[in-house]
């Protein structure tokens, strides 16, 4: 009778211990899922908040910007920035291709061309509107979710 009671006293532990690691095993599991989703969820939010902070700030860059204004280039619209410095005049385009919020800042005796632009973020369908001379509406899509804002233009 004493071995059988040896016997038990080494089989419970050993399934409890079986099953302590199981638990541990499945809780794992079900957080990295969790962490995964809200990763997924912060990166997106990152990219498109991103890709409109990014136009608004360099609306409101600096003092230096002479006009804003939106043009239709190649279908698609355009947000451009004329400023003045000591060496000449310049634009920067802020603008939508190939998936990516593109910049392009060259002089003015140069010709605008959507491929030299430099890829800022990923986004698409960027849309781009004048309310009126002092405020413009940017919206797009990162992940199916869309984001908008509104920019006032700062009068001199």
């Amino acid at each position: 009778m004493n071995k059988n009671k040896h016997v038990i006293d080494m089989i419970f532990p050993i399934a409890l211990f079986f099953v302590f690691i199981s638990s541990c095993f499945i809780v794992l599991i079900l957080s990295f899922h969790t962490y995964r989703k809200t990763v997924q969820l912060e990166q997106s939010n990152y990219q498109t908040r991103t890709a409109l902070s990014y136009i608004t700030q360099k609306i409101h860059q600096n003092d230096l910007i002479d006009s804003v204004s939106l043009q239709q280039i190649d279908q698609k619209d355009v947000l451009v920035l004329k400023s003045s410095y000591s060496q000449g005049k310049y634009t920067t385009y802020l603008y939508e291709d190939k998936g990516y919020l593109k910049e392009l800042f060259i002089s003015n005796q140069l010709e605008f061309d959507k491929d030299d632009g430099k890829k800022i973020i990923p986004v698409s369908h960027l849309k781009m509107q004048q309310i009126n001379p002092y405020l413009y509406h940017f919206s797009c899509i990162v992940d199916h979710k869309e984001i908008n804002t509104n920019v006032a233009i700062q009068s001199k």
